[in-house]
């Protein structure tokens, strides 16, 4: 890791790096259904998984590695992960804490995978991931929005 800060370090001192851009917007823009969220692990779910993006990276992996693709395409260096809420208590709302886990490894492998692809074919070789977990406001309003006081959460 410290060898990519010091790469980092190095490409900003020569030019600007670009990030890619918003993991959502992008998701919207590809009108997925139900089915898309679901897939067929979680088919019979009992919570609708609509709107959770980061289940994506187990039901519908092609399309999160399409939307990294695109990015690297339009000249990202530094693509994020799309596990922005693939943490135990943004989850909770969808009955999936205990996969949260699961979906952030698989979300950083999908990042890793098409950046390692694309390894050469543009101007640089280098290509970084940025991991996120964010602390996405659940629907219910179980989270709190001050990251200092997570003791506020309910965590189940």
């Amino acid at each position: 890791m410290e060898q990519t800060f010091k790469d980092i370090r190095n490409l900003l001192a020569q030019r600007i790096l670009i990030l890619d851009g918003a993991m959502g917007t992008k998701i919207q823009q590809f009108g997925l259904s139900a089915e898309h969220f679901h897939g067929k692990r979680f088919a019979s779910h009992p919570v609708s998984l609509t709107g959770n993006n980061d289940i994506l990276c187990l039901t519908a992996p092609e399309v999160v590695k399409d939307i990294h693709r695109l990015y690297i395409e339009a000249g990202a260096d530094i693509i994020a992960t799309n596990t922005f809420s693939s943490n135990r208590i943004s989850q909770q709302e969808y009955g999936c804490a205990d996969i949260a886990a699961e979906m952030a490894r698989e979300g950083a492998r999908l990042a890793r995978q098409v950046a390692d692809a694309f390894g050469g074919q543009r101007t640089t070789d280098f290509r970084a991931l940025k991991a996120r977990l964010g602390a996405k406001a659940s629907k219910n309003g179980q989270q709190t929005t001050d990251n200092g006081q997570c003791s506020m959460v309910n965590v189940q």
